[in-house]
């Protein structure tokens, strides 16, 4: 019996290779689309992506009411429409800032959990600047003239060793029920 003692040589190297070499660009393919697949459901489902549309949406109208020269006429839009950057919140601005206070529960009880935070006593306060700095949340901008909000959570420990969150937003055109 004849046995073939070539071995592994250059060509069956070079072969090998190119397969891998194929193989791998199309997994990195498949994972990069499946990545921005996965990158525009989460922006589609979020939910803040259509408050936050809609907010830019005003914030734009604002900009051009007070960009517009009327000096002229000196005609100034009906007080009750919401192109009037002085109207009184409506049911967008209430949700827009009830936005902001889910979002700095959220924040704070994540907080919490990262750093297993302890309450000291009946109830403590965490600010929004901490959550800030520590990476939990952006800041928080008023919708009327794009001002830092500032705020604040009161963690509360219940009776049965639960927690409890409030939190307290104060912006400029708008501040929580009981600050």
């Amino acid at each position: 019996m004849k046995l073939n003692n070539r071995g592994w040589g250059t060509k069956d190297l070079i072969i090998s290779g190119v397969v891998i070499m194929i193989l791998l660009l199309i997994v990195v393919f498949n994972v990069n689309r499946l990545y921005k697949s996965l990158e525009l459901e989460q922006t589609a489902s979020s939910p803040y992506t259509k408050i936050n549309e809609k907010v830019e949406d005003k914030i734009e109208k604002r900009k051009k009411y007070t960009n517009t020269e009327n000096e002229d006429n000196n005609e100034q839009p009906n007080d009750n429409t919401e192109d009037n950057p002085n109207y009184e919140l409506s049911e967008m601005d209430l949700e827009y800032y009830k936005n902001y206070e889910t979002r700095l529960q959220d924040s704070t009880r994540k907080y919490i959990i990262d750093t297993n935070y302890q309450v000291n006593g009946e109830q403590d306060l965490i600010n929004l600047n901490d959550l800030i700095d520590g990476g939990y949340i952006s800041e928080l901008h008023d919708i009327n003239d794009n001002s830092i909000c500032n705020g604040y959570s009161i963690v509360q420990l219940l009776e049965d060793n639960r927690i409890s969150i409030k939190p307290y937003i104060i912006c400029t055109s708008y501040k929580t029920e009981g600050v």
